[in-house]
């Protein structure tokens, strides 16, 4: 291929790909549901409540510190490792 061919199809891929990559960021946020910008003293109706909003109407919430140990990385020692810290700090 000449120089001026290579180049044509380079830039086509290239413009094709930010299309592609414009596009599919697009879709992200309108299907994720991320706002991109939020207008000041807007009212928000009941489908757009926030996370925060939600779990504040929850009833009978436990207070307290709760710690989780769901790690995957642990999980493949805690068969071995676990014993042995329940008899240094019972």
């Amino acid at each position: 291929m000449s120089q001026k061919n290579e180049t044509t199809v380079l830039v086509l891929a290239l413009v094709i790909t930010a299309g592609l990559l414009g596009i599919g960021v697009w879709w992200f946020t309108n299907r994720s549901g991320i706002k991109t910008a939020n207008p000041p003293n807007q009212q928000l109706n009941q489908s757009e409540l926030t996370n925060a909003q939600i779990f504040a109407q929850v009833t009978n919430v436990p207070s307290g510190l709760f710690n989780y140990g769901g790690s995957t990385t642990w999980a493949t020692i805690r068969r071995d490792i676990d014993p042995a810290l329940q008899t240094v700090w019972p």
